[in-house]
């Protein structure tokens, strides 16, 4: 159930189950317990294969949702988030060593005491039995991370610098992520010929487990860039080894790694307390769980009111919360399981491939959207007025044709929209034409893209401040029946203003289209939200060159992911 509920917790959990095994079970178990616990997983895991299933027809089939390592990175903890406190904390709300999002990872003092308690009485340097060449080993693993420590200290205080002799470059240090990776490795080296370590990995020592554990779980928390204080310090970590496996290329925030964390720390402070007897150990007890109780307690308790059912107007086929917000957006997800209706609304770590231009037109009081939306039926639309504050989107609906309002009241009001009954623009059609030549302002080398087979890649006209021309020059003059822009994962880059012509010679043009293309960007994406193949009819004979421009002003790029030009 804690899987279904969270895929977070399904993914990253596993993952530290994963090392239980690997640290426990592999060469301890019988073959007849690994068995036996294989049979187990396979069914407790079978009821989750038509919810797997589900998550992979609909979020990658039909949209194609993924998370590139530049939107992950984005929400990794900083390494200085282990001084980073919640701000409502009732002790540490001071503590803000760090600005960066999802960096509140300070786990309280109860817990790093209890955990350094525990490291002390397990007494990991203390000298044992030791051999000359590990101490050899161990002095130039250590010799290692003092120089490769700075090496990543001179390109923070000076910059880029290099080393020459002669004339000719030993090596050169750019950036300091890599030497400081290389130098977490040569002090996982140096603990590694530690006599007492050796001794622990061997005996397979559950506060060993917990420790490496626990660094790990932190470590993948930091994201696939990890930065201290906002700037990158370490090259290629292990959270982007992960996303090449299926699932985790899906989660957008890997500090969420760091209740794995709290789940480790949780087990070395109960081992470092299970190291106390009679009185002194019910002493502990009683003070860690009141210094747990103060590190955890918040200053405030916030308790918000439920916010009032809106209910949808009667007779409606669907509904429109209006103005769209994010809060907006929320709220209407709250509000479904109390309404028949199904909403428009919707609120998720992913964008909906049609909400952009969904989202322009309203905010542009564009009729055609609210047209659209009432072609299969009446459209109920329920309006906050905290939101729409000076009332302009209460006019603008009020100006449709045959628009009744339903309830008003003073925080928001509701009304029913006549079905339009309008019918949609066509879907592509027709076969691909042969296409000989692209020419492209601005980017010409990059035309080719806009016809690679690969939607993850562009041709740009930049953003839309400036004009930009698209020509397609077709093998011979034929029927052209449509142009198909394909937006694929770049749905904000829709042209605000289009010109389309074609030409039979190049020199004279006729003009098929001029206008922006919102409405046919929408119908796009929820005909096809992973492609969202934008339609422009033609229909005309004897066309061998069409000239595409963009000619509006707006804040997102032109771009084309992916070009056809169809015939019958």
């Amino acid at each position: 159930m804690q899987a279904l509920s969270c895929g977070y917790y399904f993914f990253f959990l596993s993952t530290l189950l994963a090392l239980w095994l690997v640290w426990f079970a592999v060469g301890r178990w019988p073959a007849r317990r690994v068995l036996t616990l294989t049979i187990v997983w396979i069914v407790a895991a079978l009821p989750l294969v038509p919810v797997l299933r589900g998550y992979q027809t609909i979020l990658r089939d039909t949209y194609g949702f993924s998370r590139g390592l530049e939107e992950v990175g984005l929400y990794g903890a900083d390494l200085a988030g282990l001084l980073h406190a919640p701000g409502d904390s009732l002790l540490w709300r001071w503590l803000h060593v760090t600005t960066r999002g999802e960096s509140e990872i300070f786990p309280g003092l109860t817990v790093m005491i209890l955990t350094l308690l525990a490291i002390r009485m397990a007494g990991p340097f203390a000298e044992r039995q030791d051999t000359p060449r590990a101490r050899t080993v161990r002095r130039i693993f250590a010799g290692l991370f003092v120089v490769l420590v700075g090496i990543w200290i001179i390109p923070i205080v000076h910059g880029p610098w290099r080393l020459t002799v002669a004339g000719v470059r030993l090596f050169s240090v750019a950036r300091p992520d890599k030497p400081l990776m290389l130098a977490v490795l040569a002090a996982f080296g140096y603990l590694a010929t530690l006599p007492r370590m050796r001794s622990a990995v061997r005996g397979r020592s559950p506060l060993t487990f917990y420790l490496i554990a626990a660094f790990l779980m932190w470590f993948l928390a930091l994201g696939p860039d990890p930065s201290l204080l906002n700037m990158r310090v370490l090259y290629q970590a292990p959270y982007g080894w992960l996303m090449r496996l299926p699932g985790f290329d899906g989660l957008r925030v890997p500090a969420r790694f760091w209740m794995m964390t709290i789940v480790c720390l949780s087990a070395i402070a109960a081992l470092g307390l299970d190291q106390f007897r009679g009185r002194a150990r019910r002493t502990a007890v009683s003070l860690a769980t009141l210094g747990l109780l103060l590190d955890g307690w918040p200053g405030v308790f916030n308790v918000l009111p439920r916010p009032d059912l809106r209910p949808s107007p009667p007779g409606v086929a669907v509904r429109l919360n209006l103005p769209i917000t994010d809060d907006e957006d929320a709220l209407s997800l709250y509000q479904q399981p109390f309404d028949p209706v199904p909403v428009y609304n919707g609120f998720s770590g992913y964008a909906a491939p049609h909400y952009p231009a969904m989202r322009e037109m309203l905010k542009l009081h564009d009729a055609r959207i609210l047209q659209a939306m009432s072609a299969n039926g009446p459209l109920g639309i329920v309006i906050d007025h905290d939101a729409d504050a000076d009332g302009t989107m209460r006019q603008f609906v009020l100006g449709f044709r045959g628009v009744v309002r339903e309830q008003a009241h003073p925080a928001w009001s509701s009304y029913r929209l006549p079905a339009s009954g309008i019918a949609p623009p066509p879907d592509e059609a027709g076969r691909p034409l042969a296409m000989k030549a692209l020419t492209a302002f601005p980017s010409q080398p990059h035309a080719a893209r806009a016809v690679d087979g690969n939607r993850t890649t562009r041709w740009s006209g930049g953003v839309q401040t400036q004009q930009a021309d698209f020509t397609i020059e077709l093998e011979q003059p034929t029927y052209v029946g449509q142009v198909v822009i394909e937006l694929g994962p770049f749905l904000t880059d829709y042209a605000q203003r289009l010109r389309i012509e074609i030409s039979a010679d190049g020199s004279s043009w006729e003009t098929i289209f001029l206008g922006d293309t919102r409405l046919q960007a929408y119908y796009a994406a929820v005909r096809h939200p992973k492609e969202i193949p934008v339609v422009f009819p033609i229909g005309r004979d004897n066309v061998r060159f069409v000239r595409l421009q963009q000619t509006g002003w707006g804040t997102h790029d032109w771009s084309i992911a992916e070009i056809r030009v169809t015939g019958r």
